[in-house]
């Protein structure tokens, strides 16, 4: 083995540790990141432990959404993820095992995008250069702030390798690319299917682009190959995550209407392409300011290449106009750049009556769930390839020295504000014993804040006390609520709404509810729920509790 088989990895790790550090310092009490989405994730990671433990289903759970459950294939579960995180969040929790993921992530991505260079170039500096690049680029940064599922892309440079050996050099066995190809896409469905959507698309573009500037001959005949090839890897598929495919779309509480995103059709504005964010070390104040004044905020904001990155990919398909890899993968840059920005053009914080490609996409079946700014993704990793290829292959001179000073002035402008942000988790730590002494397990609990996009304290609660008892709904997608009327308490104005006093309490007991619990600094909440419940809480540990009796 070549020494870069283990210097490269080991350079990716340690640049990722680096990047969170502050979350590894002490990990089990925050989760790196600012979006609160991060711990839905994390609720995600406990349950597949707690389901390999205790022989319950991985694709299905009862604990949120009491008693109809949740179709955990309808939701970001990420159950390989899940699965390989196991003995970590068994030893020491789910939040640690999150942070570490994350870690994983980035260097993975890193590793995949220099294994992919090196397959195209064989240059070891120029492969290793894009990998940090892609790491580092502004998608992963601000998508590592609450998107662990987004962060794990090794599968993208995968896929650009297998696919250029499928629709381009063909000189290894079909049924050996294809089911390479059919192995790598089904691990991607157990961690976010979204990618592979993704990919799909990208990778029609690529063809597409091959199809219209090589000549039809040369099509034609390596068109077999290439069917043969991805019949085999839908074979693949098929058998390896027929169990996630099943459960998604003939599974209880899976959806029968069109599931509408709540980020569909959301795009990233013109000005993203060259504004940096406060995600970039180097974003002066005035960037800022017009940053905040786009639709996308937070882990939205990921679409930004930058001057030097446009410079030098213009460069690139000027100095290489003869290489098809370069031309196909710059063309595709652009395509797939198009899409990010959304079904209507927006610049600068305001929207443009001018329709995009992205409007037919939002209309394609599955295809219309898909986020629209993540695309910038795929358009960065086409743009990295590009360049990588373009400065390899080019002979020496000023051309190659101007893309090696553009490359590395792109990096420098990618760099991440340090230190990273940082979520702490719910405090207290856990709930007090005083609390869960009055929690039977099996018991069905009204967690009040109820679990949203913006808290989740139940949540982590429930995993922290390893799933003794279940939650009324919860910050997932379900198809129809379990406990309508406990639900309905959860609204802030939901007197006038749902019964009140002792019609209530019988209610909540019909639909199974043991236990109302409301957090410190919900005061508000406990006070409209002492009005309808007709009751004063116990008061634990300034928590606030109401127990129904129902079994």
């Amino acid at each position: 083995m070549h020494w870069s088989g283990v210097a490269v990895p080991l350079s990716y790790g340690l640049g990722a540790v680096l990047l969170f550090a502050n979350a590894l310092r002490s990990p089990g009490a925050a989760l790196t990141g600012s979006n609160p989405d991060a711990m839905q994730l994390t609720w995600f990671l406990a349950w597949m432990a707690h389901a390999l433990t205790h022989g319950q289903a991985l694709l299905f759970s009862h604990a949120l959404n009491a008693p109809a459950g949740i179709n955990l294939a309808w939701n970001t579960a990420m159950p390989l993820l899940g699965i390989i995180a196991a003995p970590i969040t068994l030893q020491w929790g789910p939040v640690v095992a999150y942070n570490v993921l994350v870690c994983v992530a980035v260097a993975t991505t890193a590793w995949a995008m220099y294994a992919a260079i090196m397959h195209f170039t064989g240059q070891r500096l120029v492969s290793w250069g894009a990998g940090l690049a892609l790491g580092l680029s502004p998608f992963m940064i601000a998508q590592s702030m609450g998107h662990l599922d987004l962060v794990f892309m090794a599968y993208v440079p995968l896929v650009a390798v297998l696919s250029d050996i499928i629709l381009l050099r063909q000189d290894r066995p079909w049924w050996l690319v294809g089911g390479a190809l059919g192995l790598c896409t089904a691990a991607q469905l157990y961690i976010f299917q979204e990618t592979v959507a993704a990919a799909v698309v990208a990778v029609a573009v690529v063809a597409a682009v091959l199809a219209l500037i090589r000549p039809r001959a040369e099509v034609s005949a390596r068109f077999p190959y290439a069917m043969r090839a991805l019949i085999v890897a839908l074979a693949v598929i098929l058998v390896l995550a027929s169990p996630l495919l099943v459960t998604q779309f003939a599974g209880a509480q899976h959806p029968t209407f069109y599931v509408e995103v709540g980020a569909n059709g959301l795009g990233s504005d013109l000005t993203g392409l060259v504004v940096p964010t406060s995600n970039q070390w180097l974003s002066p104040a005035v960037a800022q300011q017009l940053a905040a004044q786009w639709a996308a905020k937070g882990t939205g904001q990921d679409a930004y290449l930058g001057v030097f990155a446009l410079v030098l990919l213009g460069v690139a398909v000027v100095a290489r106009r003869h290489d098809v890899a370069v031309r196909v993968l710059t063309i595709t840059t652009l395509v797939l750049l198009v899409f990010s920005l959304g079904p209507w053009l927006s610049v600068d914080g305001r929207d443009l009556p001018v329709p995009l490609p992205d409007y037919i996409l939002q209309h394609l079946p599955l295809i219309t769930n898909m986020v629209p700014l993540r695309w910038s993704f795929y358009a960065a990793t086409s743009a990295l390839l590009a360049a990588a290829i373009a400065i390899a292959r080019q002979p020496a001179g000023g051309l190659r020295r101007l893309m090696v000073v553009l490359a590395a002035l792109t990096l420098v402008s990618w760099l991440p504000s340090m230190p990273r942000p940082l979520m702490p988790t719910p405090a207290p730590s856990a709930l007090p014993s005083a609390v869960v002494s009055r929690i039977p397990v099996g018991t069905t609990v009204l967690f009040v804040p109820c679990a949203s996009s913006s808290s989740a304290a139940g949540m982590y609660y429930q995993a922290v006390d390893k799933f003794h008892w279940s939650l009324v709904a919860g910050y997932a997608y379900y198809q129809s609520a379990g406990s309508p009327v406990a639900a309905s308490l959860c609204a802030s104005k939901s007197r006038g709404t749902v019964p009140q006093g002792t019609a209530l309490v019988d209610a909540l007991r019909h639909e199974g509810v043991g236990v109302i619990l409301v957090t410190p600094n919900a005061t508000a909440d406990a006070a409209r729920i002492t009005a309808a419940m007709g009751r004063a809480p116990l008061i634990l540990d300034r928590f606030s509790m109401w127990v129904t009796g129902a079994s």
